[in-house]
């Protein structure tokens, strides 16, 4: 029995910063998605929510040019309607980690998969044998996604630089 896979692989973004050693930098791309909430009196008030894709890291250059960092890594999004409201989802990753200059890891992944199967049809008619199939519809969903995180930090050198006076 042979088998194949094909697969294709999206980038949903690829986030660049730059920072000095030891110093926390992030950078964030979304927007604030407001939604109605009860405050205390039961008044209706908007309430504001990121959703957004965010970086934050802390560097730091070892004696051996290798970088420890402290990774967070926040992709929120907008769910499904649930219950007449709207839900958020949120993958989240955080870790620290010893790399060598230029190399690239894979810090995380997160799978999901879902699989339905649905008939729908003609009350009695898809129920006539040999005949009901012309009065159904059979359904089937497939679902993957994946979520890979990948981190290449470089070392940025500068050039020391004669000043004249």
């Amino acid at each position: 029995m042979a088998s194949e896979s094909e697969g294709t692989v999206k980038i949903i973004s690829a986030p660049k910063i730059l920072t000095l050693d030891n110093k926390p930098a992030k950078i964030k791309q979304g927007l604030a998605y407001p939604y109605n909430k009860l405050d205390a009196d039961g008044n209706t008030v908007i309430e504001w929510k990121d959703i957004a894709l965010e970086l934050e890291v802390t560097p730091h250059v070892t004696p051996d040019n290798r970088i420890t960092m402290k990774i967070t890594i926040k992709n929120n999004e907008i769910g499904e309607i649930i219950n007449n409201e709207t839900s958020f989802t949120t993958k989240e990753a955080y870790t620290e980690l010893l790399v060598d200059d230029g190399d690239t890891i894979i810090i995380g992944g997160i799978r999901k998969t879902r699989n339905a199967t649905g008939e729908s049809g003609v009350p009695f008619l898809n129920q006539i044998p040999v005949l009901g199939w012309l009065f159904k519809t059979k359904q089937k969903t497939d679902e993957k996604q994946e979520l890979l995180i990948f981190i290449s930090p470089r070392i940025v050198q500068l050039e020391q630089i004669g000043v004249q006076r």
